[in-house]
C-alpha cells in the first residue's frame, strides 16, 4: 500500500464489493503521513422491507458491532432507496440513528417515500465520544402519516471510527 501525503487534509474512501458485500476497508489519512484503517460496513441483503408502524422499530439488516480501542468519536452513514411496490404515495420514512440505544445525531432524518417511484437518500450523524470496548449501532424508522407505509430496498450503513 503507498502512503500519500496530505498536510491538513483528511481523505476516506470506502471501497465496498457487492459481491462479498461483508468485507470493506476504509483509508484515511490526516495530518504528516499518519494512516488509520477504518472498518464497519453492513450491506442489507437486496430484498424488499416494509413498515407501517408509527413508532421506531428496528430497520431489517441495519444493525452494526463494532470495537473501539480507545474513546473516539464514530460516524454514521446511512443510504436507502425508499418506495417501490407496497409504498403509500404519501409516506415518509422518519429514521434515527442509535449506538448502544442512544440516539446519534440529530434526532431524526426523513426519506421521502414517493410510492411506486424510487429515490435515494443518504444521511450522515457523529456521535460524542464513545468508551473503548463494543458498541452496536443500529437504523430505526417509522412512517408517517399514520396509516401509510414505506418501504426501503438497497440500503447500507456504514460507521466510521478509530
Amino acid at each position: 500500500m503507498r502512503t500519500l501525503r496530505f498536510s491538513k487534509i483528511a481523505m476516506a474512501a470506502v471501497l465496498v464489493s457487492l459481491a462479498g458485500a461483508q468485507a470493506a476497508l476504509a483509508v484515511t489519512t490526516r495530518g504528516s503521513d499518519r494512516v488509520r484503517e477504518w472498518d464497519g460496513v453492513q450491506v442489507a441483503p437486496p430484498d424488499i422491507q416494509c413498515t407501517s408502524s408509527s413508532t421506531f422499530d428496528q430497520m431489517p439488516g441495519m444493525a452494526l458491532r463494532f470495537v473501539l480501542k480507545q474513546e473516539s468519536r464514530i460516524v454514521v452513514q446511512f443510504q436507502g432507496q425508499f418506495g417501490g411496490t407496497g409504498s403509500s404515495a404519501d409516506g415518509r420514512a422518519v429514521l434515527r440513528f442509535t449506538v448502544d440505544g442512544a440516539t446519534v445525531g440529530s434526532a431524526v432524518a426523513i426519506g421521502n417515500d414517493v410510492g411506486e417511484g424510487l429515490e435515494t437518500f443518504g444521511y450522515n450523524a457523529f456521535s460524542t465520544p464513545l468508551a473503548p470496548g463494543g458498541h452496536v449501532v443500529r437504523v430505526l424508522w417509522h412512517t408517517f402519516p399514520v396509516g401509510a407505509t414505506t418501504c426501503v430496498e438497497e440500503r447500507s450503513l456504514i460507521v466510521l471510527h478509530r
